[in-house]
């Protein structure tokens, strides 16, 4: 099936625009003039006066940042819309899993034993099992199971980024399903999670697009580091992303169990392949077309990082996307305030830029 192309003023392939680099370049370029004029002249700003504008800075993100967090947790717990009844099986939509595998040979007999489990009726069910072209073992490991009906092993070809989001749109391009989904291989859906998402559908009004469901760990009690992520997890899915839920802002999608309709993801142009947080860059899309994103009172658990090294690659990593999204979307900024209003365009700042710039403000104080 055709995806529409991403528009090229969306697309993370060139971080900055030609417009954000001679911004940034004036910016700096008035910043060392000043210092510069106040070493030669005495006239101008001191480095110690920009230093304290500096921390100015820093503390009012701090203070925007846990203003805005603690509103949102405030009034959370009644987000979540009660679903209509379940949907009978007649009448059930046809649902795509994407799964993007990559070296993933180990933890195959739990994912496919989980899809298994997945309580939906079968010839209503698409599984890709998405796996790049020089991945021999993954390919050769599910060589020896059984697969069912519903499965299909797609093979990602060589050429474009080697990312998550340019696998899932190789998988989107052959999905005949209404609906679709992400899982990532380490996770454990609900059984009836798809069943829950096709009646919170049913329910909601066509402009809803895409729904969330909650992402928790299975493995919290590993060591001191899995229980931070357990209760960071904790914090976004159950009460943060639940006041955007309510608020009806932006919600950054998590990286899995992202429910979607089909159609409406290929107008989008898909995943933005060149973006690492490319999840957190479709929830924005979505709500400058003016669709909207819900919470699904489901639940999927994940593996938590419980090694000090993968924490840090993968938090780097979400650092970088949602600095990269926050870059790719205020390349108009103008178009995005007609977009989104003055509501959404405030939150997708504080969400995006004011938030990340609080977390590299702690290795400095």
């Amino acid at each position: 099936m055709k995806i529409a192309p991403l528009p090229a003023h969306l697309s993370a392939r060139e971080l900055l625009s030609t417009g954000q680099r001679r911004f940034a370049t004036a910016v700096a370029a008035c910043i060392t003039a000043s210092i510069l004029l106040w070493f030669t002249t005495g006239f101008g700003i001191s480095p110690l006066t920009w230093a304290q504008i500096g921390v100015i800075a820093m503390t009012t993100t701090y203070v925007l940042v846990i203003g805005y967090r603690a509103l949102l947790v405030l009034i959370a717990p009644r987000a979540v819309e009660p679903v209509g009844a379940q949907v009978p099986d007649a009448e059930l939509p046809s649902y795509a899993v994407l799964v993007p595998l990559h070296r993933e040979e180990a933890v195959l007999p739990s994912l496919l034993t989980h899809l298994d489990a997945l309580r939906y009726p079968v010839v209503k069910l698409q599984v890709l099992l998405l796996v790049e072209e020089d991945d021999d073992s993954t390919r050769a490991a599910l060589a020896e199971y059984e697969l069912g009906p519903q499965y299909e092993v797609v093979v990602v070809p060589e050429g474009g980024p080697r990312t998550k989001p340019n696998a899932c749109n190789v998988g989107l391009a052959r999905v005949t399903a209404e609906h679709c989904v992400i899982f990532d291989a380490e996770d454990r859906p609900h059984p009836d999670q798809l069943r829950a998402a096709a009646a919170a559908f049913a329910h909601h009004p066509p402009e809803v697009v895409c729904l969330q469901a909650e992402l928790a760990y299975w493995n919290p009690w590993t060591n001191w580091l899995t229980r931070m992520f357990a209760g960071e997890y904790a914090l976004n899915f159950r009460l943060t992303l639940l006041g955007l839920d309510r608020l009806d802002l932006p919600i950054p999608l998590g990286g899995t169990s992202n429910h979607l309709r089909t159609a409406a993801l290929r107008e989008l142009g898909g995943w933005g392949p060149h973006n690492v947080t490319e999840d957190a860059d479709l929830g924005i899309r979505i709500a400058r077309r003016g669709w909207q994103v819900r919470m699904l009172d489901s639940v999927t658990l994940e593996e938590a990082n419980s090694r000090t090294g993968n924490w840090i690659r993968q938090r780097s990593r979400w650092i970088k996307g949602h600095l990269q999204t926050w870059l790719v979307h205020m390349r108009h900024p103008r178009q995005l305030l007609a977009e989104l209003g003055w509501r959404r365009f405030a939150s997708f700042h504080l969400t995006f830029a004011v938030s990340t710039l609080a977390v590299l403000c702690n290795p400095v104080f």
